[in-house]
């Protein structure tokens, strides 16, 4: 049979590992959110996306634009970088925001990111 202290210690060790580990995952957060798309700019590279959607720090994104001029923006906590939204960049282009000539190339895109929450807002030209 277990005694008071001895259970105040079970407790107290499951206690402290708990909050290590809280501490621990809001720490690894912080550095992937801290971090902006390529030298400093807006625009950021389907891998840095994936390990955003992992850590559920990007979790939806809109796609915006006109006929065949379609661009992917996200949103989360991991999403801004100075205020702005980050936007899918291409690794041709990693400085500019992806154009997708149709939605449907947008939406495929996003799926293979693993995001399953997608805006879409078409602009009436």
């Amino acid at each position: 049979m277990f005694t008071n202290d001895t259970i105040l210690t079970i407790l107290s060790i499951e206690a402290k590992f708990n909050i290590e580990t809280i501490i621990n995952n809001v720490e690894e957060s912080r550095v992937i959110s801290g971090m902006s798309g390529i030298s400093g700019s807006n625009c950021i590279m389907s891998g840095m996306v994936e390990a955003r959607i992992e850590k559920n720090l990007i979790v939806s994104a809109s796609i915006e634009g006109t006929k065949g001029d379609y661009r992917v923006k996200f949103q989360g906590i991991g999403a801004e970088w100075n205020g702005e939204n980050l936007y899918l960049s291409s690794v041709r282009n990693p400085y500019e925001p992806r154009v997708f000539k149709s939605l449907d190339g947008a939406v495929s895109q996003l799926q293979k990111l693993g995001l399953s929450r997608v805006d879409i807002r078409v602009l009436a030209v």
